[in-house]
């Protein structure tokens, strides 16, 4: 599944799955702001892949900042968010996704996919019940000055966990620490969408890759700290993000973006029946 920002008359939208979007004649069309398809993720700057996948963009800088202690260079970012979204977050065609299912499937992703990954998130999930490895984590996610009891008693409450082990089963990943990881998503996307802890580094990061004055490395084979990639224009909370230390940059994407397309379009043109690819 891909991602284009467009415009119409009613304002700007993101617009998903657009294999189903249906022209009548050619006279339906919408202004596209970016262009970002699988084969152009490489040559697209990075600020255009942000643009364009803002969410995807959030979720994974937070899901790596966490459990591998920075972000990958340019190009294993752009590889990152093209095979996640070609791969419609590893689920195939037909679900669409909200913000927090994107945290869900992304880290779930690298926690079965990465041993470095698994080993930090062993090292935060820490208990031996599921409220307790919750309890673990939102110490560690969330900082002392946001942290209630009735935000942790929300977490653990009989309805949250039935939600996480209902969730991870649904992925296959059984027992407390799969519903632990289920966890730790939904609270990384707390975190982010209410602008506390690692969400600062986060939106910082974003605003940097926006404007331009980010410090991420073109090449490389070291993860970055969020807060050394963001720059010093947004610097609003210097030395808050992540907490494992930098990990060595190898195997990020196991598998290369899928190219199947169905809408070529280029920035700026109207997006019409003539541009459905077939």
């Amino acid at each position: 599944m891909m991602e284009w920002l467009v415009s119409s008359a009613s304002g700007r939208h993101t617009l998903h799955s657009v294999e189903k979007l249906i022209f009548a004649d050619g006279t339906y069309s919408l202004t596209a702001d970016g262009k970002l398809l699988p084969d152009d993720f490489q040559v697209a700057t990075l600020s255009d892949v942000f643009a364009a996948s803002t969410s995807t963009a959030g979720a994974l800088s937070a899901a790596y900042g966490i459990l591998l202690g920075g972000i990958p260079n340019q190009a294993g970012l752009k590889a990152l968010i093209g095979a996640a979204l070609s791969t419609n977050f590893g689920a195939g065609p037909g679900p669409v996704f909200n913000d927090e299912n994107i945290f869900i499937n992304l880290v779930n992703n690298l926690v079965q996919g990465n041993p470095a990954a698994k080993t930090t998130f062993d090292s935060l999930a820490t208990g031996s019940t599921l409220a307790e490895k919750i309890g673990s984590l939102y110490i560690e996610i969330i900082p002392g000055e946001a942290r209630t009891v009735d935000g942790l008693a929300f977490l653990t409450r009989p309805e949250g966990i039935a939600f996480y082990q209902q969730v991870a089963a649904e992925r296959g990943v059984a027992g407390d620490d799969g519903a632990a990881i289920i966890a730790l998503a939904s609270l990384l996307r707390i975190a982010v969408s209410q602008h506390i802890g690692i969400s600062n580094a986060v939106n910082d990061l974003v605003k940097a890759v926006a404007a331009g004055s980010h410090a991420i490395p073109a090449t490389g084979t070291t993860f970055t700290d969020i807060e050394v990639a963001d720059g010093t224009q947004f610097d609003s909370d210097e030395g808050a993000a992540a907490r494992a230390a930098q990990s060595e940059n190898v195997s990020y994407v196991s598998e290369p973006p899928m190219l199947d397309d169905h809408i070529v379009v280029t920035v700026g043109t109207a997006l019409s029946s003539a541009d459905w690819v077939t």
